[in-house]
């Protein structure tokens, strides 16, 4: 059964690098995030915005504690553009 759903991506928060500081990228370097890490982490899904939460620790495994459900008309931008 197809539920339309292509895919959901969890966002913690953004970083954007010069091609040439990508380049430079090693295995151990630490990118800083422009989140602060008590922010809400963002829930994509099909590339819009769908909720709100908290990252938790389940078993071992990431998960995400939703806060708030965001409504369709205040979704914001679709995967792929920018606000920048």
């Amino acid at each position: 059964m197809d539920t339309g759903v292509r895919g959901v991506r969890i966002e913690f928060g953004r970083r954007w690098l010069a091609a040439e500081d990508v380049s430079r990228m090693d295995v151990g370097d630490v990118l800083e995030l422009d989140a602060d890490s008590l922010d809400c982490v963002d829930v994509y899904v099909d590339g819009r915005l769908h909720a709100r939460g908290e990252p938790v620790v389940v078993e071992g495994s990431f998960g995400v504690r939703v806060q708030e459900l965001i409504a369709s008309s205040t979704a914001g931008p679709q995967e792929g553009t920018s606000t920048e």
